[in-house]
């Protein structure tokens, strides 16, 4: 899997994916399959819900349209846009386990790779591990969870079952956090929202 890492870190490089030096300065964006690409008028790298936030806030403003990319292996045109193509890459953040009497839960910005989140698990005390993933090291969660992908095994379901809390900045700007306890409905909306309900900041996993 290092290997492929590896390709797709090459493949960033030769589309010119690497973050602009201004965030206002955007270049053209392709997904993994090169099968669609967009050029957005801007192309931000936030690096907390803050600038989350502000990015939404900024676009309302201008009336352009928001809409996130990660690794961008979904062949789905979820991520073009001619307006504000927020790259979630350095959205990395992995809040501490916890633990209940249901079990353990961890929270992961929506940037977070699935090769970053194993390894953190793997280094914690004691050892954890997800029940069911992706075969995919280099893909993101916000986009993983989101799109509605599925396990790696015949018998899972979509990863979107293990989300047990999701952290949204609807168009407002405004933090909404969605959980089963609060609102069964929108949670479920919620989960795999497709990028309809605003920006997903993090999602907390069983």
């Amino acid at each position: 899997m290092e290997q492929h890492s590896d390709r797709c870190s090459a493949f960033r490089l030769r589309n010119n994916r690497l973050p602009p030096t201004n965030e206002n300065d955007a270049e053209t964006w392709y997904n993994w399959a090169k099968n669609q690409s967009c050029r957005p008028a801007e192309q931000p790298y936030p690096k907390s819900q803050e600038d989350l936030i502000r990015i939404v806030n900024e676009a309302r403003e201008k009336g352009k349209k928001v809409r996130c990319a990660g690794t961008g292996h979904s062949w789905s045109s979820s991520s073009v846009t001619d307006g504000v193509l927020v790259m979630v890459e350095m959205m990395t953040k992995i809040y501490p386990p916890e633990k209940s009497a249901e079990g353990w839960t961890v929270q992961v910005e929506t940037g977070v790779t699935v090769k970053k989140l194993d390894h953190f698990l793997r280094e914690h005390e004691p050892q954890l591990a997800m029940p069911s993933n992706v075969v995919l090291e280099s893909v993101r969660y916000g986009g993983v969870l989101s799109l509605g992908c599925h396990g790696a095994a015949t018998q899972t379901q979509t990863l979107a079952d293990l989300v047990c809390e999701v952290k949204i900045i609807d168009a407002h700007g405004n933090p909404n956090t969605f959980t089963q306890e609060k609102d069964a409905e929108e949670f479920s909306a919620a989960c795999i929202n497709l990028g309809l309900l605003g920006v997903i900041y993090s999602y907390t996993l069983r």
